[in-house]
């Protein structure tokens, strides 16, 4: 089948699809145009092995978004944000952050934050490409071409980059008077797979916000974000470049509850009352929360353990703990 038929064949179908469309919701729309929205080409997509295909299948036909863009050169400037990966990965100075694999890429596409573009490999480009708003630049190249720009044995075959979302602000996270939060804060969580397992399971368990000090990992560097499956890009992240300061104004402006977790001497978990505001500190596994944080925190809570275990990894830790206060038995006051 010739391009030339394929195209006129799209366009009938396109026609007809909004069409039927416009008959049975006339509410307007950014989709809606005289034959087919400013948003949507008919045009064919060419495989490096000369077959001819098209996205968003309808019959034998898929609607492509104009943005989708076939790249054959590695040295096209369009692939900068992506090459070489390991040696050059955005810093969080950079504005933008990297997001690699189905799940994190899915998840990135389903938050609020901004999209910058997407780099596919030719042969996810049938499952991604319904998902890619039309304004958002979609790159696809040869599947063979991918591993070299990002610079490793890439094996997923889908990559984003997003630009990084402003910090959490705590007066609208507090806006209504009566409202129950719950902030997960952790001042010098430095090793990125703790950071990213802690952010995953805060994201699970239901975590209202995440406040980070200026010593823990990056949390939109790509390890990071792999290990937490993106899960994080939908809970407000607020980087602070003072977490003393953040907290005073956290207890004393929004009535917020500090809660220190330590290994041992601590109010007993189970024991310990839930509040409407709280925050739980979190140090990292080499030496805890600093003596001036502890002093700060209204109460400090312990996990019981037989004397012989020393301590949990922070992330376990931090899951039990959390999960005690979110979703606990609410004990008396």
């Amino acid at each position: 089948m010739s391009l030339s038929v394929i195209r006129e064949a799209l366009r009938v179908r396109a026609m007809r699809f909004f069409a039927l469309r416009e008959a049975a919701d006339p509410r307007p729309s950014s989709l809606h145009g005289a034959f087919l929205p400013p948003s949507i080409t008919l045009q064919p997509v060419i495989y490096s092995n000369g077959k001819a295909s098209v996205k968003q299948r309808t019959g034998d036909f898929q609607f492509v978004p104009m943005a989708q863009i076939s790249i054959s050169s590695l040295d096209d400037p369009r692939l900068a944000v992506y090459r070489q990966l390991k040696r050059s990965n955005l810093t969080r100075w950079s504005g933008l952050f990297i997001a690699e694999g189905d799940k994190v890429v899915r998840r990135l596409l389903a938050s609020r934050i901004e999209v910058v573009s997407v780099l596919a490999a030719e042969r996810c480009l049938l499952e991604f490409a319904p998902l890619v708003p039309p304004h958002v630049p979609l790159y696809v190249l040869p599947d063979r071409l991918l591993p070299e720009v990002v610079g490793f044995n890439f094996h997923r075959g889908i990559l984003a980059c997003g630009r990084r979302p402003a910090d959490a602000c705590w007066q609208h996270l507090f806006a209504e008077a009566a409202s129950r939060r719950t902030l997960l804060v952790l001042p010098a969580i430095q090793g990125p797979e703790n950071l990213g397992l802690l952010l995953r399971t805060g994201a699970a368990l239901g975590i209202d916000a995440i406040l980070l000090g200026p010593q823990s990992a990056d949390p939109w560097s790509r390890r990071v974000l792999r290990v937490s499956m993106g899960l994080a890009l939908h809970v407000p992240l607020r980087q602070a470049r003072d977490v003393r300061s953040e907290l005073q104004e956290l207890a004393e402006r929004w009535g917020v509850r500090l809660i220190a977790a330590v290994p041992r001497a601590g109010t007993p978990l189970m024991q310990a009352r839930q509040y409407p505001r709280l925050a739980l500190l979190f140090g990292n596994e080499g030496e805890g929360l600093e003596p001036d944080l502890l002093a700060r925190c209204h109460e400090q809570v312990a996990i019981p353990m037989p004397s012989g275990a020393d301590s949990l990894n922070v992330a376990v830790a931090a899951g039990i703990i959390m999960h005690h206060y979110l979703h606990g038995p609410v004990l008396p006051g």
